[in-house]
């Protein structure tokens, strides 16, 4: 991301590489090198956009009411009148330290939002302890709140990496909510029947396992089983 702090100097950088380029050699090759190198930069400018950037941010996965309510764990949790959590999909349903989850998350927009809302997923082990979180936008930015129109339906995977370095097999929950960035404003979540669940509701549960360790004599040392401890 810092490379953006280089964009003021392009321009002058482009001007002494420029100027570089065309006195090196005699003057008919020069012309044609220079000509031959604009060309190509100019068929890379071109073909950037197309090859690179635009599969970088893929179009959101609209879909209809009836594929919105294929998931195989319900949920209708609503976050201040404004979207809405209808289920999710979690593959797989254990991971390794240092591995991860998958789960798919299928919203409803309930109203039009004046904000940009970040999603946050955050996993807690045993002792409530987080294990892994991950913070990003609907639809990883291409569809962000505050354009979202009321009565879309949307379904988006995301992946969760687990800390690595985890000592022992625990149950793990995951928690999601909204916040907004440029301050301290987080959407409340309220169930079904209208009852609070604070700003960030646990939905969902997966086994974290550790693969057990070899001592230096080569007897398999297995790490005592505690799944849940604390919670």
């Amino acid at each position: 991301s810092q490379g953006r702090l280089l964009f003021p100097a392009i321009p002058s950088i482009a001007i002494f590489l420029s100027l570089g380029l065309f006195s090196f050699g005699p003057y008919k090759l020069r012309r044609l090198g220079v000509a031959s190198l604009s060309l190509l930069l100019a068929a890379i400018a071109a073909l950037v956009p197309f090859l690179y950037i635009s599969p970088a941010y893929p179009s959101p996965a609209l879909v209809s009411e009836e594929r919105a309510h294929q998931f195989t764990h319900p949920l209708f949790i609503n976050f201040a009148d404004r979207v809405e959590l209808l289920g999710y999909d979690l593959a797989p349903t254990e991971a390794g330290s240092g591995g991860e989850i998958a789960i798919s998350l299928y919203w409803h927009i309930l109203n039009r939002i004046d904000k940009d809302y970040s999603l946050f997923i955050h996993l807690f082990g045993g002792d409530n302890l987080p294990i892994g979180q991950r913070d990003t936008f609907l639809a990883g930015g291409a569809y962000p709140t505050s354009g979202a129109r009321a009565g879309v339906y949307l379904v988006d995977t995301y992946r969760v990496r687990v800390y690595s370095g985890i000592s022992r097999p625990t149950a793990a929950r995951i928690e999601v909510g909204f916040y907004d960035l440029s301050g301290t404003d987080r959407l409340e979540a309220r169930d079904r029947q209208g009852r609070p669940l604070g700003t960030s509701p646990g939905i969902a549960r997966f086994k974290v396992r550790v693969l057990p360790s070899i001592d230096a004599t080569g007897l398999e040392r297995i790490t005592p089983m505690d799944a849940g401890k604390g919670e």
